[in-house]
């Protein structure tokens, strides 16, 4: 299945939510989520991969519970958590994630791979809660420099 080109926007609750069906781990890509609870929930073993998606100005981008899915090439931007996550081992690869409260809120038994992000401007990249171990990085960037400096 796939979820595609959609753009959600100025609603209460949960934008897209993907709960574990046997067979059914769509590709979530493309999609416009903005100013919702929620943009993504996956939960219950789901492993959708969520891939070239906007999300923008929801309480939380990204939330997933006890799922791993494929987190890539994502724009998450200006969430008061982009993303929030217990229990699964996700991969986050190549994604923007700038100008949230919380970049990355990890709590206890998410065990993320994170490889080739960029963190800009968020209050908190990467936040752990009490007993979140931290995650396993490789190749995640800050900012980019200004153009005119060195």
């Amino acid at each position: 299945a796939t979820i595609e080109d959609n753009h959600i926007t100025g609603f209460d609750g949960i934008g897209i939510q993907v709960w574990l069906v046997p067979g059914t781990d769509p590709l979530i890509r493309g999609n416009t989520i903005e100013g919702g609870d929620t943009g993504i929930h996956v939960l219950n073993d789901a492993r959708p991969m969520i891939v070239d998606n906007d999300l923008t100005a929801n309480g939380t981008a990204i939330g997933l519970t006890r799922s791993s899915p494929m987190i890539e090439a994502n724009r998450i931007h200006a969430n008061d958590r982009g993303i929030g996550m217990g229990q699964g081992s996700p991969m986050l690869r190549d994604n923007v994630i700038s100008e949230n409260a919380i970049g990355i809120d990890l709590a206890r038994g998410a065990t993320p791979t994170l490889s080739g992000n960029t963190f800009c401007l968020n209050g908190y990249d990467i936040n752990l809660r009490a007993g979140a171990e931290p995650p396993a990085t490789d190749g995640n960037y800050g900012c980019p420099a200004p153009e005119n400096e060195p």
